[in-house]
């Protein structure tokens, strides 16, 4: 019972039910579309970046770009703007759902979008993983290849900006496969 315990994470109750003397859940309302603002800077020095994020930052040529809760990087204007949005929507459902406070996160996390399949191969064959994988989070940085079909693209940045956005909120937690996949 003690080791099956260490897995139970200690999060507040579930968002499906509602809590005591209301009658509902509140809405999520999705954050507006945002312009494209290119910044100068990685902003490492303000956001630390993670361990791949330190090996790959200097690999290519980067433009950088912030949303309110993550650093951007990518090279195409085009992969870029409909992400920021997407990690955005996730970013409040997954905090909905678990009843995040927002206010504790100390920085933001980082996301790199690999615009092309041949440079997203090289750099996850060189970590040892194989061509199947279409994006992964470390941590809390999220690193997203290149799709050619929009749903699995979607899907793949959903599911890993979610495992990122709890890994920035419960560090150096293990979480159980059946809770972190299911």
């Amino acid at each position: 019972r003690s080791t099956a315990s260490s897995f139970v994470p200690n999060i507040a109750p579930t968002p499906q039910k509602a809590s005591p003397g209301k009658s509902g859940a509140t809405a999520l309302v999705a954050p507006a579309a945002m312009p494209l603002k290119e910044i100068p800077t990685d902003r490492s020095d303000v956001h630390p970046l993670g361990l791949c994020g330190r090996a790959i930052v200097k690999g290519l040529a980067w433009k950088h770009a912030e949303t309110e809760h993550f650093v951007v990087h990518y090279t195409q204007e085009a992969d870029a703007k409909p992400v920021m949005r997407s990690i955005e929507c996730t970013y409040l459902v997954v905090a909905q759902a678990l009843r995040l406070d927002p206010t504790t996160a100390k920085r933001k996390m980082h996301v790199f979008i690999f615009a092309d399949t041949a440079t997203w191969i090289r750099f996850t064959k060189a970590l040892g993983m194989p061509p199947q994988v279409g994006g992964f989070a470390y941590k809390d940085e999220l690193l997203l290849g290149a799709h050619d079909d929009r749903d699995t693209y979607l899907k793949t940045l959903c599911h890993e900006a979610a495992h990122a956005i709890v890994a920035h909120f419960y560090p150096g937690r293990r979480w159980p496969l059946w809770l972190t996949e299911g």
